[in-house]
């Protein structure tokens, strides 16, 4: 992810979405805040017909896996993923 400034600019963007979808957008909202979200946001995906890529293009971006990587940042507390 480091490799790719707009990636990683992506994700941050992302992340602060949940941060206040989730809470006052300041701190880092709970792992079982984020496991619900990410639960939500896997059964809307699927029920609008998305599927997880088997290959993914960071280039093209699908917002959702930016979010899930979002997530994954979040979850990580701020160690390296």
């Amino acid at each position: 992810m480091r490799r790719r400034p707009g990636l990683v600019a992506e994700v941050d963007q992302h992340a602060a979405e949940v941060r206040d979808s989730l809470g006052d957008g300041r701190g880092s909202p709970s792992t079982v805040a984020l496991a619900g979200y990410t639960e939500g946001l896997i059964h809307a995906a699927e029920e609008a017909g998305w599927e997880f890529p088997a290959e993914i293009d960071w280039a093209a971006g699908d917002w959702r896996v930016i979010r899930l990587l979002a997530i994954c940042v979040l979850a990580s507390d701020g160690r390296e993923l």
